[in-house]
């Protein structure tokens, strides 16, 4: 079942998403940097635009979904001229907070409990 990975720190991630009406973005490299709320959600390092949110993130070990994206960094900042230019992080991105996940485990066990 999608979600049955069991989510760690640093598993390496990958997501498909069509942000910002641009057409299909597959970006890979990310990595769990934190887990919240008792495992319901994680934070990643992937790089992902807004309109991304939904698209399912993959457990680059396992090739499952383990995620839905749900939010994230500000990803366009305004410059002195007027035009918007992508926000970009520093090196291996610890400058940036992070992209928030939805943990499908989560819903693994909602679906086990309400389908029993």
């Amino acid at each position: 079942m999608a979600g049955s990975s069991a989510v760690y720190i640093g598993m390496p991630l990958g997501v498909i998403g069509h942000p910002s009406g641009l057409p299909q973005k597959i970006a890979d490299g990310g990595r769990v940097k934190s887990l919240l709320e008792e495992g319901e959600y994680f934070v990643s390092s992937l790089d992902v635009f807004a309109g991304s949110s939904g698209s399912p993130v993959i457990s680059l070990e396992s090739y499952q979904v383990v995620g839905m994206l749900v939010g994230g960094e500000q990803d366009y900042w305004l410059t002195d001229g007027g035009c918007y230019t992508v926000k970009q992080c520093a090196g291996n991105g610890e400058d940036c907070s992070g992209e928030l996940i939805f943990n499908l485990s989560s819903l693994d066990l909602l679906l086990s409990v309400l389908f029993e």
